[in-house]
């Protein structure tokens, strides 16, 4: 379910301006499992426990996030990275590039199987705690938009992802 957030100052996120999946519910592949802690929207989230895909992007372990939206957007990430060693995600959206999103960091991005995957591995809180945290600002030239998640280190948590227009909005705590 999807509630309107009335908390934030100007137009807040709504159906019509966002996407809000939680990531348990979307498809993923192994070695993506569900996992559960109360913290984590819902209960779960999913996590790569054991597997890490350090220098290339992986050709599994892909988490899927269809959507219908076009023009400017914030792509928002709840995860928990608890250190070093498992602060990290292969990103890819597909049919966009480095030059059509604006990420908050200078990672590397990777070609696989013509599709380019950002390495999104610094600049990140450590925390065993869930955090939002801004994965880019993307420029969206079509409508039917597919956002991809690999795995890159293990460890890291995947609870939520938000994809807005509303470049205002900063989400906090478990978005519903």
């Amino acid at each position: 379910s999807y509630d309107y957030d009335t908390s934030v100052t100007g137009e807040g996120i709504h159906p019509e301006n966002a996407a809000l999946f939680e990531a348990e519910d979307q498809s993923f592949e192994p070695p993506f499992a569900q996992s559960t802690d109360s913290n984590a929207s819902g209960g779960s989230y999913i996590v790569a426990p054991s597997t890490e895909a350090m220098d290339t992007p992986p050709t599994d372990g892909n988490a899927r996030f269809d959507f219908s939206m076009s023009g400017t957007v914030n792509i928002w990430i709840r995860r928990r990275m608890p250190g070093g060693e498992t602060d990290s995600f292969w990103m890819s959206l597909k049919d966009h590039g480095q030059g059509d999103i604006e990420e908050d960091d200078s990672n590397s991005w990777e070609t696989l199987n013509s599709e380019s995957w950002y390495q999104w591995l610094n600049g990140h809180d450590h925390s065993d705690q869930w955090q939002w945290e801004l994965w880019g600002t993307a420029t969206l030239n079509r409508s039917d938009n597919t956002l991809n998640i690999r795995y890159r280190e293990s460890g890291s948590g995947l609870d939520q992802v938000l994809i807005t227009s509303n470049l205002t909005y900063t989400p906090g705590g478990a978005e519903t």
